[in-house]
């Protein structure tokens, strides 16, 4: 029951990560994103959607914070954190990671309106999110090898 309201708020923050502030088309990528198959697979487990939908809210945390504050030093380690911390509630949520960055890029490609600026942004963006998102799964590993010693 808490699930869905957290379920809600990441399609939310999905949408904002496509810069989709009007309603109707935060209201559609708010239901992808609650039914897209990796995400709807959660209601066959109803005791860990809760986990699950949190772990999917970290990780559009990070992504959110390194969209927002591209040139802030502290973007890379609070993104690293958050997925790490994603990754912690379900370690499979590496695909989310690799579906956002992959669709971020392609976001970004198809609205470039051809100007050096504008790509100069979007590599930033898209650099800062690899490295927090590589910086995130390796502090993962880390803390996982550290806790099996």
């Amino acid at each position: 029951m808490l699930a869905v309201p957290v379920q809600i708020a990441n399609g939310i923050l999905f949408a904002r990560l496509f810069d989709l502030r009007d309603g109707w088309s935060t209201f559609l990528a708010a239901c992808l994103i609650s039914i897209h198959p990796f995400v709807s697979d959660y209601y066959a487990f109803g005791g860990d959607h809760l986990p699950l939908v949190i772990g999917d809210g970290l990780i559009l945390l990070a992504f959110h914070a390194v969209r927002q504050h591209l040139h802030a030093l502290w973007t890379i380690p609070v993104a690293a954190f958050l997925i790490q911390a994603g990754l912690s509630c379900y370690q499979p949520k590496i695909g989310l990671v690799a579906t956002l960055w992959v669709l971020l890029l392609l976001g970004r490609l198809a609205t470039w309106d051809g100007t050096t600026q504008t790509l100069r942004r979007s590599t930033r963006e898209m650099l800062l999110h690899g490295i927090g998102a590589l910086s995130g799964a390796g502090l993962y590993m880390a803390l996982l090898k550290l806790s099996q010693w």
